[in-house]
């Protein structure tokens, strides 16, 4: 019986965590300008840069199924992995605060991103001119 109970439990752990990112090829970053798209999609190939947006979409906490963000996203990024691409929107405040929304078919998820994953993300945001991070995130 211990052995089912350890079993189902890893089963529900592994159902519920975030997808195997190890194979992420490159990173493809879309930019929003208020709440519509803006400019063209850009790739992110060097390893440090891809690892920065691997880690913290791997390590984001997922919030209550249904918690869905009102505010448009800071931009659009794209986990490529040989033939399948994962989609996230990403919002980071002012005040350092961090969400990303998983863009899936089946449902969408909302995660909250640890203090170290933010920190990364608005250094490699710093080299951007044009980014500018949100007064507030706002939630349905």
């Amino acid at each position: 019986m211990k052995k089912f109970t350890l079993l189902l439990t890893m089963l529900l752990l592994s159902a519920c965590s975030n997808p195997d990112l190890e194979n992420t090829n490159d990173v493809t970053l879309r930019f929003w300008d208020g709440s519509e798209p803006a400019g063209n999609e850009e790739f992110i190939k060097d390893d440090g840069d891809i690892e920065t947006f691997v880690s913290a979409t791997e390590n984001a906490e997922v919030l209550e199924e249904g918690t869905v963000i009102n505010t448009p996203p800071l931009l659009k990024y794209s986990l490529r992995q040989d033939e399948e691409n994962l989609d996230y929107h990403l919002w980071i405040s002012e005040q350092g605060e961090g969400y990303i929304q998983s863009l899936i078919s089946e449902g969408t998820r909302t995660y909250q991103l640890d203090e170290e994953s933010v920190e990364s993300l608005e250094d490699f945001l710093a080299g951007y001119d044009t980014v500018t991070f949100l007064n507030e995130v706002t939630f349905e």
